[in-house]
C-alpha cells in the first residue's frame, strides 16, 4: 500500500511515518478479516485504535494524520 507519506516525505514528520506503518498493519488485518468473513465486531475492533486520529484525547487534531488514515 502506497501512502502520500511515501511519495511526499517533505510534508510529513517521523510520527507520520510511524503512523503509516500502523495503518498498513491495520489494512493487512482488515484484508485478512474480510477473507475470513469475520463479524462486524471483529472488523470494528481492528480499526478502533484509529479513532483517536479523529477525536484525540488532547483535543488537537493532526490533519496530516487524518489524511493518511483516510487514504
Amino acid at each position: 500500500m502506497n501512502l502520500s507519506s511515501d511519495d511526499l516525505p517533505m510534508f510529513f514528520e517521523p510520527d507520520h511515518v510511524r503512523l503509516a506503518e500502523r495503518l498498513r498493519d491495520v489494512a493487512r488485518d482488515l484484508e485478512e478479516l474480510e477473507r475470513a468473513s469475520a463479524s462486524d465486531g471483529a472488523i470494528v475492533g481492528a480499526i478502533a485504535g484509529l479513532f483517536d486520529l479523529v477525536a484525540p484525547a488532547s483535543g488537537k487534531v493532526d490533519a496530516r494524520a487524518v489524511c493518511l488514515a483516510r487514504e
